[in-house]
């Protein structure tokens, strides 16, 4: 339906902004990138599974929402996962300015 289309173009759009921020968030952080893309691309074989179950279920409502909710916590997730690198970082200024 045209509703769920415009939430999946808004989620997409708002995951894209979210994981170019994390990627130049944690670009001196390559192993902390990795897990958090690993967590990441869990949720998202989660919703490719979904996608292909919509194809052929007669209930498509249904497995649409289930996208769009996975769709959601994949924007939580990536919100969750900007809010600990950026609290990491202030923690490793805050450190480094007492030392001085």
């Amino acid at each position: 339906s045209p509703e769920y289309a415009q939430q999946a173009i808004q989620a997409y759009q708002a995951i894209e902004a979210r994981q170019e921020e994390l990627k130049t968030i944690t670009a001196d952080s390559p192993e902390l990138y990795q897990q958090f893309l690993s967590d990441l691309r869990l949720l998202d074989s989660s919703y490719n599974m979904l996608q292909k179950q919509a194809v052929n279920t007669p209930n498509r409502d249904v497995i649409v929402k289930a996208m769009l909710q996975n769709l959601q916590l994949q924007m939580e997730l990536l919100g969750r996962q900007l809010f600990i690198i950026k609290d990491i970082k202030n923690k490793k200024t805050l450190q480094h300015e007492k030392t001085i």
